[in-house]
């Protein structure tokens, strides 16, 4: 058995900030819960299904803890997470998850929470977790397309440019951009689904948490997700991380179907919500091919008391109940950079915005420039219709 820390909680320093209870774990995607991690293999051989009760017993040591079925792990190996089962923590970590510590044995003056020696009774109750994704498998589609260095060398975007025929069911014009058109681009290649940018976005666009209630009924907030899939048999999977936030589409679906203009596009190519004209139809939701449109259901924002209510960012609007909410980054920053141009009577430079999504990034996986800077920072990615993941 071993005992881990979360990419999200760490250890139990963090175990009160409600972000990062929320946080999907980059490769369970469970939230708001510690649980035992077991092989399919073992799973099978132990009778196990998703969120059955296990009891882990170390020494004189118990703790009982819905089980969960992770691919890719080792056979005869058990995974409990760390940081969890506190009293006296906080509102928020309180009564969450089960305290693993109390497996860890001592050696010394040493504590041991690896290579532990222990046995597993499998018990009746069952706990559903929060997940937030639904289906791992991409069967087979091409959803997030991937290639060989080899393959790529021998045919250079072989993968990315695939024509599908279809008839122009354009409503509008197109619009034209007489100032600056903003794009995005996102690296697969150096993404390893960390999710820092899942909790900038949260943090610098005031998202509210649900808890674990609503995450279960698929009423998650985060603006910004990341999709994760395996690739292969369920022993051996290869994994593939996808960043998915609105797309800002030229075209945009939801545009269309709003029946109150509450969402718009901009003159520099972003897609832009008027929340007081949102009357909270859903028909943009229902109408987005990526579904990372998320809908408040109630006043989460009363739930702040005061002066926690200062900490909020006050260059973003704090939604009400019954109004949508869509991903922000193109905006949260990008008017300081705008407001410094101006007042130097100059256009603003590729290079200048470092909104807060792109500030935490380890890795510098994610792009936001302006088409025209130049393929040297803002890729050539702007100019494909499908992402390309090397393998």
């Amino acid at each position: 058995m071993s005992l881990y820390q979360t990419v999200g909680l760490v250890t139990e320093h963090w175990r009160n900030v409600p972000w990062l209870q929320e946080l999907p774990d980059p490769v369970s995607k469970v939230t708001w819960d510690n649980y035992a991690t077991f092989s399919p293999k073992d799973a099978k051989q132990l009778k196990l299904s998703q969120g059955t009760h296990v009891t882990l017993t170390v020494g004189e040591q118990k703790v009982e803890v819905p089980a969960h079925i992770q691919p890719g792990q080792a056979d005869g190996v058990v995974g409990l997470a760390v940081g969890y089962g506190r009293s006296g923590a906080g509102k928020v970590a309180d009564g969450v998850g089960v305290n693993a510590f109390a497996l860890a044995q001592w050696n010394d003056a040493r504590r041991v929470t690896a290579g532990l020696s222990a046995s597993v009774g499998v018990g009746r109750k069952r706990t559903e977790l929060a997940i937030t994704q639904g289906h791992h498998s991409m069967e087979g589609r091409q959803i997030v397309v991937e290639e060989t260095l080899k393959d790529h060398i021998a045919k250079p975007g072989g993968h990315i440019h695939r024509h599908f025929v279809g008839e122009d069911r354009e409503m509008w014009g197109g619009h034209k951009y007489t100032k600056h058109k903003w794009s995005m681009v996102i690296d697969l290649n150096t993404c390893t689904g960390c999710s820092a940018c899942v909790i900038a976005c949260q943090s610098e666009n005031n998202i509210p948490t649900v808890g674990k209630k609503y995450v279960i009924e698929g009423r998650e907030m985060q603006w910004l997700r990341i999709d994760r899939y395996y690739v292969g048999s369920p022993e051996e999977p290869s994994v593939v991380h996808q960043p998915l936030p609105c797309m800002h589409c030229d075209n945009a679906p939801c545009e269309a179907v709003c029946p109150v203009i509450a969402t718009v596009h901009s003159d520099e190519g972003t897609n832009d919500m008027i929340y007081n004209r949102c009357v909270g139809t859903r028909y943009c939701a229902n109408n987005c091919p990526y579904k990372v449109r998320r809908f408040n259901w109630f006043n989460y924002a009363n739930d702040i008391p005061a002066p926690r209510k200062m900490a909020l960012n006050p260059d973003v609007t704090v939604r009400f109940s019954w109004g949508h909410g869509e991903v922000h980054v193109l905006y949260s920053q990008n008017p300081r950079g705008f407001a410094a141009g101006q007042a130097r009577r100059s256009s603003v430079k590729a290079g200048r915005s470092h909104y807060g999504l792109r500030a935490v990034l380890p890795d510098g996986r994610n792009h936001f420039r302006r088409p025209s800077a130049g393929r040297k920072q803002c890729g050539q990615g702007i100019q494909f219709t499908q992402v390309l993941r090397s393998a």
